[in-house]
């Protein structure tokens, strides 16, 4: 069973009336939420309300983790399950599965392999709650803590043609699925990128020649950059 919440007000006006009618000791799982949970949710759940964070903790705190995680090339992230506190993905830890990101090439790879991670966490976190002993929980280390903000395709997803080639792959790698896709211009018309490589040119391309295209064939356009090139496709 289910019900949608109107806002963060009416969120806790359900929780309240579901938990009058809850005699024993009652925990809450956060997963995605769209909603800050503050300390007057927090405090009716006695302290007992967790979080699913996808995402190394500390280091990867915010959201938007898997696009900054691609962008950055970072090796290792995490399923975290944390307690929540009334600051943003600073609670103790009491579940991290480790996740290698090493030959994955665009988030849709990642979430794929998260998603297994998520169901071991899962798990592992009721089987705390049905024992009755959520056991030791670990503290965050903050001065590791790296909060990175949410991001929009919409908005943030335009390409600076001045980066390195490769600083270029990374960026348009980490909007690609199944977000919406990396976007710069053509002719004034928006066009989206996606399926990027990093290509090794004999050439040393100038400053002015920085996101021109200067090969296509049936399958990809090279884009002349800084310290290389990019192979890439380009839809309307």
């Amino acid at each position: 069973n289910f019900q949608a919440v109107k806002n963060y007000n009416d969120l806790k006006l359900k929780i309240n009336k579901l938990l009058s009618k809850k005699k024993s000791d009652n925990y809450c799982l956060l997963l995605n939420s769209i909603f800050v949970i503050k300390n007057d949710i927090i405090d009716i759940f006695k302290n007992k309300i967790f979080n699913l964070h996808v995402g190394k903790l500390p280091e990867q705190r915010g959201g938007g983790v898997t696009t900054w995680q691609f962008m950055s090339n970072i090796k290792f992230s995490a399923v975290t399950v944390h307690i929540v506190e009334d600051s943003l993905d600073t609670g103790n830890i009491i579940i991290e599965k480790k996740i290698s990101c090493k030959n994955l090439k665009i988030p849709q790879d990642f979430y794929k392999k998260a998603q297994k991670i998520e169901y071991k966490a899962l798990f592992d976190f009721f089987r705390k709650i049905y024992s009755g002993r959520i056991g030791k929980s670990i503290k965050q280390n903050s001065k590791r803590s790296v909060y990175m903000p949410r991001l929009d395709t919409n908005i943030h997803s335009f390409i600076n043609w001045n980066w390195t080639a490769k600083e270029i792959v990374s960026f348009i790698r980490s909007f690609d699925y199944p977000f919406g896709g990396a976007r710069s211009y053509i002719d004034g018309f928006l066009c989206i990128l996606r399926d990027c490589h990093f290509h090794k040119e004999k050439i040393n391309f100038h400053p002015f020649q920085y996101g021109l295209i200067y090969r296509v064939t049936s399958d990809y356009c090279f884009i002349a950059a800084q310290k290389g090139a990019i192979k890439t496709k380009i839809n309307f």
